[in-house]
């Protein structure tokens, strides 16, 4: 949960924001770098909160199980293959396509590309000093419009462009701090958070900011006054599921809808009194922080959104409390653990979604060593056979293995 400050790029802007701009020119950070310079216009906006969907989170809950058989509709696994060209440390971000699954090893500096399959297919770009490579690299998006992967390399200031089968294309620079990004097919969204931008004093202070494709304009919301006594922070309060954005700002328990003309509030967790008692944007230090969370309900922003169901995970003195709630009926399912009614690999192998697919499939990572753990349990399962490859991978896992996939619909409740 701790920042990491981040440099970036760009500039973009945003249809709805109607105030009187700031002109500034922007400057590539790292001036090694080719890229000309940006003249844009930088307006302050606002955010909307009139359909917000209020869900009540349960008070209690926090010690019963999840009854998978209600859950779950159907599930599979997918192996992603293992050799030396493509071992996994750590997935920081998973992007799913159609074609298959894009890797972010940011601990290795590293993205890889697996088919559907799990076959491993190429690992994008190389670390070096030239154009074509990059020295870290942080973050990764796609541009589905002009069917690009994009990497950030924070150590150079720029931007490394790839197709996607991930060969190279360019390079551009960076113009200002931020955090992370994503994009749609119309616009751009930067996640500032509290990256000093003191040499642009529009961006400076805001924690998140939106722009068009076209490079000309930002819109910045969620301004701040700084205050480093806190240290505390979402993972990644920006998410892209297919093509839609959201944004979470930590200390506050609402879900934002990042829209090409402007930010709404989208979904709103109620904790019927036992929530948060810190306002947004009231001054707040880490030892509050520590004080607060071993007393109070509170969301850190672990939250996936599909077309019909969102997940989100509370905690509740130093417990959790996982919610899955259906978007069509208003119904959810929570609890601060699972059975074993759809078979002993789920029950004790299952974590949090990262992601969703397409098709709107909840998408989760597993470690083998959390499989592994409990090897001899899961074998002796009399429903080992029933459905998810669990047998044949239970056969063949290796604690040395790259990651599984769990890829698993919903059914409707």
């Amino acid at each position: 949960m701790k920042d990491i400050w981040i440099l970036l790029f760009g500039i973009l802007i945003f249809g709805a924001c109607n105030n009187a701009g700031d002109g500034v020119t922007l400057k590539p950070i790292n001036s090694s770098i080719k890229g000309k310079k940006l003249n844009a216009e930088i307006v302050a906006g606002s955010t909307s909160h009139g359909n917000v969907v209020t869900i009540k989170v349960p008070k209690d809950g926090y010690s019963e199980a999840i009854e998978m058989n209600e859950l779950i509709d159907s599930f599979e696994l997918v192996e992603l293959e293992t050799s030396r060209e493509c071992i996994i440390g750590e997935i920081d971000k998973l992007l799913v396509t159609p074609n298959g699954y894009i890797i972010l090893d940011k601990g290795n500096k590293k993205v890889f590309l697996f088919g559907l399959d799990g076959a491993f297919k190429k690992k994008i770009g190389s670390a070096g000093k030239g154009p074509k490579e990059y020295v870290s690299v942080y973050d990764v998006t796609i541009d589905n419009k002009e069917k690009r992967i994009i990497l950030n390399d924070l150590d150079s200031r720029k931007f490394v462009y790839f197709d996607f089968d991930g060969n190279f294309i360019e390079s551009k620079p960076t113009y200002f701090l931020f955090q992370h990004w994503e994009m749609t097919s119309d616009f751009a969204v930067f996640n500032l958070g509290r990256s000093y931008n003191t040499k642009v004093p529009s961006i400076d202070k805001h924690r998140l900011a939106i722009g068009n494709l076209q490079l000309d304009s930002l819109c910045t919301f969620f301004h701040y006054e700084r205050d480093n006594r806190c240290t505390y922070a979402a993972h990644r309060p920006l998410k892209k599921f297919n093509d839609k954005l959201y944004y979470y700002n930590f200390f506050v328990d609402t879900i934002y809808q990042v829209k090409g003309n402007g930010v709404e509030a989208g979904f709103a967790l109620d904790f019927q009194g036992k929530g948060w008692p810190v306002k947004a944007g009231e001054s707040i230090s880490d030892d509050m922080v520590r004080k607060i969370i071993q007393h109070y309900s509170y969301f850190d922003g672990n939250y996936v959104l599909s077309e019909d169901f969102l997940f989100f995970r509370v905690y509740k003195e130093m417990r959790h409390l996982d919610v899955y709630y259906s978007l069509k009926t208003g119904n959810m399912k929570a609890g601060g653990a699972l059975d074993h009614s759809l078979g002993r690999f789920l029950g004790m192998s299952f974590v949090p979604p990262m992601t969703v697919t397409w098709k709107n499939e909840f998408v989760s990572v597993i470690e083998p060593f959390k499989v592994l753990q409990n090897e001899e349990y899961i074998n002796k399962d009399p429903k080992l056979n029933e459905g998810g490859r669990v047998k044949e991978v239970m056969q063949s896992i290796k604690l040395e293995d790259n990651p599984l996939l769990l890829i698993y619909k919903l059914k409707e409740f």
